[in-house]
C-alpha cells in the first residue's frame, strides 16, 4: 500500500458523501416545492347559503334544485334567524323576498334556475349530470287567454 492510496480512499469517500448530501438537498428542495404547489391548490370550498322561509314554495324548489345538482348548502330560515336576516339586508339591496341564494360572494334573487346554474358553474360547483327529479321542475307558466 502506497501513501497515495489512503489519500485516494479518503477523497473517494468525500466525493461519495458530497454527492449523497447534494442528492438529499435536491430531494428536500423538490419535496418542499411540491408542498408549496399543494398549498396553492388547497382552496376553501365555495360556501352556498340559501335564505328561506318555511312557507315559501319557491324556497323548497330552490333547495330541491340544489339537491338535484348535488350541491352542499346551508339553508337559513330568515324568520327564525333575525341576525341572518339583518346581515342579508346589509350585504345586498334586498327587498325582503325569498329565496336568496348566496354562492360565494355572489347572490341570486328568487328561484332563477338559469341564474343559479350560471353562478354554480362560475364557482366550479355545477353538476352537468344531475339526478333527475321532476318535483323541482320550473313552475308552469300561466296561460294567457
Amino acid at each position: 500500500m502506497t501513501t497515495d492510496e489512503p489519500k485516494r480512499t479518503t477523497i473517494s469517500w468525500m466525493i461519495i458523501l458530497g454527492v449523497t448530501l447534494a442528492m438529499a438537498l435536491l430531494t428536500a428542495a423538490a419535496l418542499a416545492g411540491d408542498k408549496e404547489d399543494e398549498a396553492d391548490t388547497d382552496e376553501e370550498p365555495v360556501a352556498v347559503v340559501v335564505y328561506v322561509t318555511s312557507w315559501c314554495p319557491y324556497c323548497t324548489r330552490t333547495t330541491g334544485h340544489l339537491d338535484k345538482r348535488n350541491v352542499t348548502y346551508t339553508a337559513i330560515d330568515i324568520e327564525k334567524d333575525a341576525k341572518a336576516r339583518s346581515g342579508l339586508a346589509r350585504a345586498i339591496p334586498w327587498s325582503g323576498g325569498v329565496p336568496v341564494i348566496q354562492i360565494g360572494e355572489e347572490y341570486v334573487m328568487g328561484f332563477d334556475v338559469a341564474g343559479i346554474d350560471k353562478k354554480l358553474e362560475a364557482a366550479g360547483l355545477y353538476d352537468p349530470n344531475p339526478d333527475p327529479d321532476p318535483s323541482v321542475a320550473d313552475p308552469p307558466k300561466p296561460s294567457i287567454h
